[in-house]
């Protein structure tokens, strides 16, 4: 399932910090945006796989427009931490 990553505000790019195919984890920084001259991360919300980057530095953004799309990764079975299944115990 592709989930969409939007601009918070509006702003210019100022530093991408993924390229299309890499693997994010939650609270990764996808890009820098520039907005009133302060700095502001965009994050993934949960781990997953850069599908598509609808921008490029330097472009100007508005509120809500489309930056990047992300394909979930289900957690691994294997990962104690983030497993639904049963512990044995």
């Amino acid at each position: 399932m592709s989930y969409q990553v939007l601009a918070p505000m509006a702003g210019s790019i100022y530093r991408i910090e993924v390229i299309e195919g890499d693997a994010v984890t939650e609270a990764s920084v996808l890009l820098i945006m520039e907005s009133m001259k302060m700095e502001i991360p965009v994050e993934a919300m949960f781990a997953g796989k850069v599908s598509k980057i609808h921008c490029s530095v330097g472009d100007l953004v508005d509120q809500d427009q489309l930056l990047v799309c992300l394909l979930y990764t289900s957690p691994s079975p294997r990962d104690g931490l983030l497993s639904r299944m049963p512990s044995s115990a």
